[in-house]
C-alpha cells in the first residue's frame, strides 16, 4: 500500500524514538487512536515506523529525551514541528539539556505551562464516571481505619529527599513503609487490591515525589486520591484544579512537627478528617492515566491543523485558541527564581507561592473534547503554510525546562532544614554531614543540578 497517497488528508505524526520502551508513547498508531480517542480533529495518522512517510511528508516529529536513541532524522523540512516530550522531572534528565537549544518548536511535557500540557491524572467536574463509582465502594471515612499512615516505595535516594522527611515524620507518628524501602510488603503494589487495603486501613498516603519541580506531581497522587487522604510533597498543586481539602500539602506547614499534630489531631477526630473526604461523593471523575495521555495528542492534532495556513478557514469551529506563541521567546526572562529557601510565617509554601508568581502559571482546568463535531476531515493534501503565530524555536531549551525550575535540599538550607524536621526558628546555617554525604552517593545522572552546572 501507497501509506503517502492513502493518507494525504491526514497530518502525519512520527514518533521518532520512543517512551520507556512503547514505540507509539502508550497511544497507539494509524488514526485509529485518534477516533477512539473522540479528538475534537482527528485527522492525523500517527506512526513509530520511520519508513512510513517521506521525512518532507512528516507534520510533526515528537521526540523523548530519556530515550537511548537520541538520534534525529538527517532531514528535517521547513513544515515539521519537533516536539519535545518529558514526563519525568527536570531534576532527572540524563543529560544536558542545553545541547538541544534551537531544535524544537513545540512541548509535551507534565508542565502546565507547555505547550501542550500532559499531566500524570486529570480531575473532570460535572460528569459521572466509572473510577469514581470504583472508589465510591470503599470507606470514605474515618470509621474502620484504624492506622495512621501508609507510604509505597522503591526509590529510596532520591534528588527530594522525601526518605529524610518520611524519617523525620516517624518520630513523632506512625508510617507504614511498604516495598524495597520497608519492611512491609504489598504483592499487588501496582494494582487495585493495594489501593483498596489503604483505603479500608489508612487515614493518610504519603504521596511524596522525587523531585521538586514546577508542576511535578505524578501518579503518587492521582492512584490514591479517592481511596485515601494524600499527604503531598512537591510543587504545583494549586494549579491542578484539585477538589478542595482533598489533600494536605506538607509544606504548608512551618515545620514536620507542626504537619504531624495535625495529622495526629486528624486522625483523633473522625467528624474534621472526614471533611477530607466529602469531596468524594460530588460528580466528580479522577482520570488516572487514559485521558491524561490521549488528550496531549488530541490537543497535538489540532494545532497542526489550525497551524496550516492552507486549512484556516475549513476548521474554524473546531479549533481552540493558540497557545501564546510568545512563550519561548521569553525563555529565562524574568522567570528566575530567587532566594527559594526562604520560609514565611504560612510555612514553606512559599518556595512554591514564589514559583507561581515568577513563572505566572495559570491553573490547569480539563476542557473535554466535544462529540458533536468529531469528523473534521481535510480533502485535499498540500504542502502546509505555518501560520507566523506558530514559528517558534526553543532557543533556551534548557532555560525554559531546566534552569530555576527545581528546588533541593542538598544545596538549599531551608529545605533541608524542613525535611530534617527542624523547628522554624532553628534551621540549619549550613547543610548537614548526612546531606552532604547522601548526595554524593547518588549516581552522578542524579545529582542536583548546581549553578555552576
Amino acid at each position: 500500500m501507497n501509506y503517502s497517497s492513502a493518507h494525504k488528508h491526514l497530518k502525519k505524526i512520527l514518533f521518532w524514538n520512543d517512551a520507556y520502551g512503547d514505540k507509539n508513547f502508550f497511544f497507539g498508531s494509524g488514526q485509529e487512536p485518534f477516533l477512539k480517542a473522540n479528538c475534537r480533529v482527528n485527522s492525523c495518522y500517527a506512526t513509530g515506523n520511520r519508513t512510513l512517510f517521506h521525512t518532507d511528508e512528516l507534520d510533526a516529529v515528537i521526540w523523548h529525551l530519556r530515550a537511548n536513541d537520541k538520534s534525529f532524522p538527517r532531514k528535517r523540512s521547513p513544515h515539521t514541528f519537533y516536539v519535545f516530550w518529558m514526563i519525568e522531572s527536570a531534576s532527572y534528565t540524563y543529560g544536558n539539556v542545553a545541547v538541544y537549544n534551537g531544535i524544537f518548536n513545540w512541548t509535551m511535557t507534565y508542565r502546565l505551562d507547555s505547550d501542550i500540557p500532559r499531566p500524570y491524572g486529570i480531575i473532570q467536574y460535572n460528569k459521572q464516571g466509572q473510577n469514581l463509582s470504583k472508589f465510591r465502594q470503599w470507606n470514605r471515612t474515618a470509621s474502620g481505619k484504624g492506622k495512621i499512615a501508609a507510604w509505597f516505595v522503591s526509590n529510596c535516594n532520591t534528588v527530594s529527599a522525601r526518605e529524610f522527611l518520611v524519617q523525620s515524620i516517624q518520630k513523632y507518628m506512625d508510617v507504614d513503609v511498604y516495598g524495597r524501602c520497608g519492611k512491609y510488603k504489598c504483592k499487588d503494589r501496582k494494582t487495585e487490591r493495594c489501593y483498596e487495603m489503604l483505603a479500608r486501613d489508612y487515614k493518610f498516603y504519603l504521596s511524596f515525589e522525587n523531585s521538586l519541580c514546577d508542576d511535578y506531581i505524578t501518579e503518587k497522587l492521582f492512584r490514591v486520591l479517592g481511596y485515601v487522604v494524600p499527604v503531598v510533597y512537591g510543587l504545583g498543586y494549586e494549579r491542578l484544579n484539585l477538589p478542595p481539602k482533598s489533600y494536605i500539602n506538607a509544606l504548608d506547614f512551618r515545620s514536620v512537627k507542626d504537619l504531624t499534630d495535625y495529622l495526629l489531631y486528624l486522625h483523633n477526630n473522625d467528624t474534621a478528617y472526614d471533611e477530607y473526604l466529602r469531596w468524594t461523593y460530588d460528580d466528580i471523575t479522577i482520570d488516572r492515566g487514559f485521558t491524561s495521555n490521549r488528550q496531549p495528542f488530541c490537543d497535538l492534532c489540532e494545532r497542526l491543523h489550525d497551524a496550516d495556513l492552507n486549512l484556516r478557514g475549513s476548521s474554524s469551529d473546531q479549533v481552540r485558541k493558540p497557545i501564546d506563541d510568545n512563550q519561548a521567546d521569553r525563555e529565562g526572562d524574568g522567570n528566575k527564581s530567587k532566594n527559594l529557601a526562604q520560609s514565611s510565617s504560612n510555612g514553606i509554601s512559599s518556595v512554591d507561592r514564589r514559583l507561581t508568581e515568577n513563572n505566572k502559571t495559570k491553573p490547569f482546568v480539563n476542557e473535554m473534547p466535544s462529540t458533536d463535531i468529531a469528523h473534521l476531515k481535510v480533502n485535499i493534501r498540500r504542502t502546509p503554510i505555518i501560520a507566523k503565530e506558530y514559528r517558534k524555536v526553543y532557543n533556551d531549551l534548557h532555560g525554559w525546562f531546566v534552569k530555576d525550575r527545581c528546588v533541593t535540599p542538598y544545596n538549599d538550607v531551608g529545605i533541608a532544614s524542613f525535611v530534617h524536621g527542624l523547628p522554624y526558628k532553628e534551621q540549619f546555617k549550613s547543610l548537614p554531614i548526612d546531606m552532604v554525604d547522601a548526595e554524593h552517593s547518588l549516581p552522578y545522572a542524579l545529582q542536583p543540578n548546581r549553578v555552576d552546572d
